[in-house]
């Protein structure tokens, strides 16, 4: 059901807005950083959206969950009103999953849950972060494509 690989991901700069609370809220700041990166007309010097989350949720408190909605930027220094986050180069373990956010928990599951322990990899000291392949305003939840990525050490 789920397509786990072992990749080399490359450094990414961010630029974007810090979220902090329930991760399933994260969607407002995605939407404010899309508003403002079009306003200014930066959609140019911008990749892919991503997602950066720092807490385990079954560790942290939801009122406490850190998170970061970004844009993989391209332009040299952030632009003024953004927040900048330097993602490091790497091996991951890369989850592909398939589907509505409201339900992207199941592939976390998969991957820390069956995956990582049968897997002989331990995982790096750094947040896991979701890279958006397609665009939800234009894509049904159903057909929506997110990878999951699990830093390694």
């Amino acid at each position: 059901m789920y397509t786990i690989e072992i990749r080399d991901m490359p450094a990414r700069t961010l630029i974007g807005l810090p979220h902090k609370g329930a991760y399933m809220e994260i969607g407002k700041s995605f939407e404010k950083l899309g508003a403002m990166i079009a306003a200014r007309g930066l959609w140019p010097n911008c990749g892919p959206v991503l997602g950066v989350y720092y807490d385990d949720p079954a560790a942290v408190a939801e009122a406490d969950l850190r998170s970061f909605a970004g844009a993989d930027w391209r332009g040299g220094d952030a632009p003024e009103g953004f927040d900048s986050v330097e993602l490091a180069a790497g091996k991951m373990a890369v989850l592909t999953y398939k589907g509505p956010y409201a339900m992207i928990k199941s592939g976390y599951d998969k991957l820390y849950g069956e995956w990582l322990p049968q897997s002989g990899q331990t995982p790096a000291d750094a947040p896991c972060y979701e890279v958006y392949l397609n665009d939800p305003r234009e894509t049904a939840p159903e057909e929506l494509l997110t990878e999951i990525c699990m830093p390694l050490a």
